[in-house]
């Protein structure tokens, strides 16, 4: 009898031993798991006015948007995270609370009153999809040009239709831009221009800038 309330006693202050022994990694183990996870790795992408309050800046990462709220400095998301991975934004002074979002999966405008969301461009292939350039005409500006790594397009009824220019249907397009009256479009080594928005010249091309190693050469 006392044999047996001999090993009682043994066996509880082992278990009661190793039960303090372990307490800390237990206890660490418990934290570990109940500790919130990173959030996905972003990176910032593009930062520009808000098109109907100047004093207010719109940022965006590879997937959501944000808003910067002064006076104060205060930021608030506009948009959670989507599946689409963010390219550009762009905004324009003469379409107040919209800003254009350029994806790799086409091109979608964000109404920042209404907080909706719109797909305006879909492309067909992969190289299409990839919108990189955004651009209106500024006297009219439900018409507008959308550069993408598979040509550039135009649209004159607010996206509901898009039109390819044949010229450009293989050439990647990273910007568009109206200057001085004419808009200016780039391939990756040709700056192109049009008064008429029909008719493309060439201005200028690094194929005619000599490189460093034929400069040392000569």
């Amino acid at each position: 009898m006392k044999s047996k309330l001999r090993q009682n006693i043994v066996r509880n202050f082992l278990n009661t031993a190793l039960g303090l022994l372990f307490l800390p990694f237990l206890l660490a183990f418990q934290n570990w798991e109940k500790s919130p996870q990173p959030p996905a790795f972003q990176q910032l992408k593009e930062v520009v006015a808000h098109p109907s309050n100047p004093g207010n800046v719109l940022v965006a990462s590879d997937y959501q948007i944000f808003e910067n709220l002064l006076p104060g400095g205060q930021w608030k998301t506009l948009q959670d995270s989507r599946k689409e991975k963010i390219n550009r934004l762009v905004s324009f002074k003469e379409i107040p609370d919209i800003v254009f979002v350029l994806t790799g999966d086409g091109a979608f405008l964000k109404d920042l009153k209404k907080q909706n969301w719109k797909q305006i461009f879909s492309g067909k292939t992969a190289r299409e999809k990839s919108v990189r350039a955004f651009e209106i005409l500024p006297e009219d500006p439900d018409h507008w040009f959308l550069g993408t790594e598979g040509g550039l397009w135009e649209s004159d009824d607010q996206g509901k239709t898009w039109f390819r220019f044949e010229q450009f249907s293989r050439e990647q397009i990273p910007f568009v831009r109206f200057l001085q009256n004419k808009l200016f479009l780039a391939t990756a080594k040709e700056l192109y221009f049009s008064e008429d928005l029909t008719q493309f010249k060439n201005v200028f091309s690094l194929n005619l800038i000599p490189n460093r190693s034929q400069i040392e050469a000569e």
